[in-house]
């Protein structure tokens, strides 16, 4: 009986494929089918599977939940159940599916579950003697259907055999799963469901299979259509490479005459370099010059500070003191002169010359040998010593500024400080002190002329002024707040004022390191434009 009911099977899937091969059927869309396809697939191929597993599923859970409800009533429940389990397992695959899973693993994955369906229901009916063997032949087909390597098919092949091998044994040896009496004529509704299954999944397989062939003929045309746009193309490339050669020849004749051109660049450029090469002489002759002007100013520089008094003086007199003195060039024209008159008198003058480098610098040495005679004479009140030191500027470089039309000026500020009394007394030329007395700021002005050359000037103003225990001197030139910024941006006099009032109440060395650094930031890399020189004293 198994054997001529297989040949009736394969009889009638022949039959079935040769009519879906005749009548080209076209593809069968089942509801739903997009729920579990995922969205984008650019390969037709894994398409092609994908839908294949999606209508094969459909069908395989139509078959399981036919035959379990058959079951259900012929007594095999637990084959029922099972086959209800795999029908819940099924839908989960297709899910996931839809969520990226590989086509291959979840093939398998549905191909097992088949195989444990049918192994079941034959163990649940009469093993070996069960005509619902021939239904080995789905799990043959969805091993060719799905799976493309040969490996794969041949294991799905010796699983079945295996498989028919155990039920052999476990009949002849009566282990079975079940005992109970089945009806006479079960076996026939299970054949006629197994072919109507395997009916409508060979229908599916090769309706979608001619889909297939029909979107390779497609991509044949298309790949065909763009073949011939290819040679048009290609014709058109040979157009234009005769235009091109045309254009070569006229490129040819261009190239002739930019190379009589570059013959002539290369005299040229001879030329040059013969230039280059005196001007490179002549360059080093000027480097050198400048090398020993530089050489000279710096000798300057040293002689320069030697009429320099020396700072440490002042720490016999002030609890605080520091001085700031930055030259534009090696030499300038500002200076500084420290004079102390007896144990609790010190004498503190700091003045600024017209310009800087060495024409200030000469300026600023001239005044301070001035002072140094004007010293030698005891005369040591400030109002005193600038008046007999304008003097003496007026009287030697008058006619000779007036002759030659320039200017010659000074600013200068000086005080005489009396330790014991804690008292200063100031004389100014153009040059105003600061007094911080904790937070407030006061500044004095002695008078608002510089020593001119060319003019004679009113007696000079001499100003008293009583200290306190912490209060804070500073005398100090123009440079400082007149530095630009990169945008040419002058300091200001009122910003500094601003900036001593902000930091009236720090040690006197920190407001140094405030100050110093306050500039740094606000030149950045802007060139220095005048000498700095600023004397802060702590009573």
């Amino acid at each position: 009986m198994n054997g001529s009911l297989s040949n009736f099977t394969k009889q009638l899937f022949k039959k079935v494929k040769d009519f879906f091969d005749t009548r080209r059927l076209k593809h069968i869309t089942f509801a739903g089918e997009d729920l579990f396809l995922p969205e984008r697939e650019d390969d037709p191929l894994k398409r092609f599977k994908q839908i294949i597993f999606i209508q094969s599923s459909y069908l395989t859970i139509i078959f399981l939940i036919t035959i379990g409800v058959y079951e259900w009533f012929l007594g095999l429940k637990i084959a029922a159940l099972v086959n209800l389990a795999v029908v819940f397992i099924n839908l989960l695959i297709m899910f996931h599916l839809k969520i990226g899973g590989k086509i291959y693993v979840i093939s398998s994955i549905h191909i097992f579950l088949l195989w444990m369906s049918i192994t079941f229901l034959i163990l649940q009916t009469t093993g070996i003697n069960s005509n619902m063997l021939v239904w080995y032949v789905l799990v043959i087909t969805m091993a060719f259907e799905y799976l493309d390597d040969r490996f794969s098919i041949v294991v799905w092949l010796l699983i079945i055999f295996l498989s028919i091998f155990g039920i052999y044994f476990m009949s002849k040896y009566g282990y079975l799963l079940s005992e109970e009496k089945l009806p006479s004529n079960y076996e026939l509704y299970l054949v006629v469901i197994f072919i109507l299954f395997f009916t409508a999944l060979l229908f599916v397989y090769i309706s979608e299979k001619n889909l297939y062939q029909r979107q390779l003929l497609i991509k044949k045309a298309d790949l065909e259509t763009k073949t011939h746009e290819l040679m048009l193309t290609l014709d058109e490339l040979q157009k234009q490479n005769e235009r091109i050669r045309f254009l070569n020849d006229k490129l040819e004749d261009k190239q002739m005459l930019v190379e009589h051109q570059i013959s002539v660049l290369k005299t040229l450029m001879k030329s040059r370099d013969h230039a280059l090469k005196q001007l490179s002489q002549k360059n080093k002759i000027i480097n050198q010059y400048l090398h020993d002007i530089d050489d000279s100013l710096k000798y300057a520089e040293i002689l320069q500070k030697m009429f320099l008094t020396d700072e440490q003086i002042l720490k016999d007199y002030f609890t605080s003191f520091f001085i700031i003195h930055e030259q534009k060039q090696h030499v300038g024209g500002d200076f500084y002169y420290i004079k102390p008159i007896k144990q609790n008198q010190i004498f503190v003058a700091l003045g600024d010359a017209t310009g800087h480098g060495p024409a200030g610098a000469i300026l600023s040495t001239i005044a301070l040998q001035y002072l140094i005679d004007v010293f030698s004479k005891e005369i040591y009140t400030p109002a005193r010593v600038l008046s007999i030191l304008r003097k003496k500027i007026i009287t030697q470089l008058s006619n000779f500024a007036s002759k030659h039309s320039l200017h010659f000026g000074i600013e200068i500020a000086a005080i005489l400080y009396d330790k014991n009394q804690k008292t200063i007394l100031f004389a100014g030329l153009g040059r105003p002190i600061i007094i911080l007395k904790k937070d407030i700021l006061l500044e004095f002005i002695s008078s608002n002329h510089s020593i001119i050359a060319q003019e004679q000037n009113e007696p000079v103003k001499e100003i008293k002024i009583k200290l306190d225990t912490h209060d804070k001197i500073f005398l100090f030139s123009d440079g400082y707040y007149s530095q630009l910024n990169p945008e040419f941006k002058k300091f200001s006099k009122k910003s500094f004022k601003k900036l001593l009032e902000r930091i009236a109440l720090q040690p006197l060395f920190t407001q140094k390191q405030i100050i110093e650094y306050t500039l740094h930031d606000w030149q950045e890399n802007a060139e220095m434009t005048d000498d700095i020189t600023i004397i802060g004293l702590q009573v």
